[in-house]
């Protein structure tokens, strides 16, 4: 396969995963750094010391803070930045982007204040036709990508041709890569298996059993495939890579950022200072759960869960009494 011309916007841990993955398969990356002086740094080190500082940049891995420069020959521009800033990147972006790259996100959450998902946000500040877009999503902790042990992923497009594209590019020995053209079930499945995350790590730092996190991830689940279904996704959607694939691995691992989220909070610590602990990175789920719950309300599906998990990390509710509240409630059909 020809190398193809990929930019990567953002420097954050996934997007420098993903710039390195793709790099140490030929491809022709450039890394979009924010400041000049973010890649001035990483360029001179050629390694990411704050994230990544045992691997070094491949030859074919670039990092320039230059919009223009950094998509001037791109064939695809992925996504990789958290989703309160992915409308102004987006922004930028659209200002220096030249012919009709296909675009991916690689963000999973929900806008702040909007509750619209990555995918809208970015067609209607590109600008771009639905069949160039394209959603990446899955089990993937990055660490574990970038070590090279096995990972499965999702591309989720309305165009087969695109989602085909993108999977040749992507896929490797190490890096499983299936298609899907569900993109609104892949996006609702990824931003909300994040606030499931968080309830499953204060689950574990309440120490209440193997039984209660089971079901609660299971529940959980429901109002993931409920809200979703509601948006107009597939419900099959929920039972693969994004979906119950993505929330295992977040609601397990102690290297998700939302699952120690919630275990500090059942450590009695405020979200404020829960978020500080993770050192800068981004739990995603923390603004998702407020976004998804005023989506729920707007489309009248029941998710209490999810509402719940919003209380405990606003302050408006402890986590012994979000625990009452959730088994207290009336008895009903499972389905």
């Amino acid at each position: 396969m020809e190398p193809t011309s990929i930019a990567i916007v953002g420097t954050t841990l996934w997007g420098t995963t993903l710039s390195l993955l793709l790099a140490n398969q030929s491809h022709k990356v450039k890394l979009i750094a924010r400041t000049s002086e973010e890649a001035d740094n990483l360029e001179s080190k050629r390694r990411h010391i704050n994230r990544l500082p045992e691997y070094e940049f491949p030859n074919s891995l670039q990092v320039t803070s230059d919009w223009e420069a950094g998509l001037a020959d791109a064939q695809m521009i992925v996504f990789a930045v958290p989703c309160n800033s992915m409308r102004v990147n987006a922004q930028k972006a659209s200002a220096a982007m030249v012919g009709n790259p296909i675009v991916i996100s690689a963000s999973k959450g929900l806008e702040k204040d909007t509750s619209k998902r990555m995918s809208i946000v970015l067609t209607e500040e590109l600008g771009i036709e639905n069949q160039m877009l394209c959603v990446l999503s899955g089990p993937n902790l990055a660490r574990e990508i970038v070590k090279g042990l096995p990972t499965s992923t999702v591309i989720a497009s309305s165009s087969i041709d695109t989602s085909l594209n993108v999977q040749s590019v992507f896929n490797t020995s190490r890096f499983r890569v299936y298609t899907n053209n569900d993109v609104v079930g892949t996006e609702i499945a990824g931003a909300l298996k994040n606030v499931i995350a968080i309830g499953a790590g204060i689950c574990d730092g309440m120490k209440l059993g193997d039984n209660a996190k089971a079901g609660f991830i299971n529940r959980g689940m429901a109002e993931m495939a409920r809200l979703g279904v509601a948006c107009g996704a597939n419900s099959s959607t929920f039972a693969g890579n994004a979906g119950l694939g993505d929330l295992l691995a977040t609601c397990y691992s102690t290297q998700s950022r939302n699952y120690r989220i919630g275990i500090a909070l059942a450590e009695g610590r405020t979200s404020d200072d829960a978020i500080a602990s993770l050192g800068g990175e981004i739990a995603e789920g923390v603004l998702t759960a407020n976004s998804a719950t005023a989506l729920a309300q707007k489309l009248m599906i029941d998710t209490p869960i999810i509402e719940m998990t919003n209380q405990v990390l606003n302050g408006s509710v402890s986590p012994q009494n979000a625990l009452k509240e959730l088994m207290s409630r009336s008895p009903k059909s499972e389905n």
